[in-house]
């Protein structure tokens, strides 16, 4: 569980791997940011680009990571 009071950020790496050949493989670093709630349970937010922007999320990645999906739901 993340809680404010005992760090405002966590670091969560992500490890993207295919069993391709050659294998392929990309590593990148989720950052967490943990805001405090109003009593009601609405936690404030900047929107969608500051949330991208604050992830490190380039063009390049959200596309593989489109590409990922589509091709994952295509197997099934």
């Amino acid at each position: 569980m993340f809680r404010r009071r005992d760090r405002s950020q966590y670091l969560l790496p992500v490890v993207v791997a295919d069993s391709g050949s050659p294998a392929l493989s990309s590593t990148s670093t989720l950052t967490i940011s943990v805001c405090s709630c109003q009593p009601a349970g609405h936690c404030p937010s900047s929107g969608v680009e500051a949330l991208a922007l604050s992830m490190g999320l380039s063009l390049q990645t959200l596309l593989g990571l489109l590409v990922s999906l589509i091709t994952i739901a295509a197997r099934d």
